[in-house]
């Protein structure tokens, strides 16, 4: 009769301990910096926005996706909703354009940059919640939010972030001030939109001449990421000076260099992860020697 009684107070305990789990999940995750299981697949849907659409939510990592736009279907289209009816925008900040999506010099530019002030403020784009708020050698103070219509946008260079990691915001909502930290040659707002951590061309999507949209929806194909998969070299980034990459005759190489992962050097190079493994006889996990070459 006791150990019945035992066993019943058990697995009483047992069942409030893992209810009480689920209700503070997200406030376990805030303190660790990555979401946790102890949330149901409904909560995350509820409480994290687009969840069932990246299926996971990390406060730590910048770039924490691995969605090979390679396996997309031609014909797979993913519709985000950015109806202003039900979803609101407010450009980030008013003011010119000084560097466009593209390539510049040698290197890829992801995003837009907006002039502005040291102190400006600058605003949450869309209805979302933060996602990651950090200082990062290259985007400087950085903050970003993952928006209920499924973008992710990022806006880098601030001298102050003004919000958290897990903070709901809203459209005009303002989040940090303008500045040049980071690689950065004056002040300025670099902001970028991005669709499963990979960017797309802010000024397809918004009119910065009238701050407003140019599509209620939009749709994601494999040519929304076209810029990706086509070989672009520029001569700059083969000169000697650039000691990541060098020629032997008709292939082009990158040279491993301290600090170096897959997704950064496909990003570098334009070309994707997995087509950087087949080409090399590699696989996503193999170790990146220092000095080791890529072929491209």
């Amino acid at each position: 009769m006791k150990r019945i009684i035992f066993l019943s107070v058990f697995i009483f305990l047992l069942l409030s301990y893992s209810a009480f789990a689920n209700v503070k999940g997200l406030k376990n995750d805030t303190l660790s910096g990555k979401y946790t299981p102890a949330l149901t697949y409904n909560d995350s849907v509820r409480m994290i926005p687009a969840y069932a659409l990246y299926r996971s939510w990390d406060t730590t990592s910048l770039e924490p996706y691995h969605f090979d736009v390679e396996n997309m279907s031609d014909t797979e289209k993913v519709v985000l909703e950015t109806d202003t009816s039900c979803c609101d925008f407010v450009q980030p900040y008013i003011g010119a354009i000084t560097s466009n999506f593209g390539f510049r010099r040698y290197r890829y530019h992801y995003g837009i940059d907006i002039k502005l002030n040291k102190g400006d403020s600058v605003s949450a784009a869309f209805d979302g919640k933060v996602r990651f708020t950090q200082h990062n050698r290259s985007y400087g103070n950085v903050i970003i939010i993952r928006h209920n219509n499924g973008l992710e946008t990022i806006y880098a260079h601030l001298s102050k972030i003004l919000v958290h990691p897990n903070e709901n915001v809203v459209a005009g909502e303002k989040i940090g001030l303008g500045g040049s930290t980071g690689h950065s040659t004056g002040n300025h707002l670099h902001f970028e939109i991005r669709y499963k951590g990979h960017p797309i061309d802010p000024t397809t999507i918004i009119s910065f001449d009238n701050h407003s949209l140019l599509m209620d929806n939009l749709y994601i194909t494999k040519n929304t990421f076209l810029y990706m998969r086509k070989r672009i070299y520029a001569n700059k980034r083969y000169q000697p000076s650039n000691l990541s990459y060098i020629k032997r005759g008709n292939h082009h190489y990158y040279i491993v260099r301290e600090g170096d992962t897959l997704y950064g050097i496909s990003r570098k190079s334009h070309i994707s992860v997995s087509e950087l493994c087949n080409l090399n006889g590699m696989s996503r996990t193999t170790e990146l020697r220092i000095g080791k070459r890529l072929l491209l």
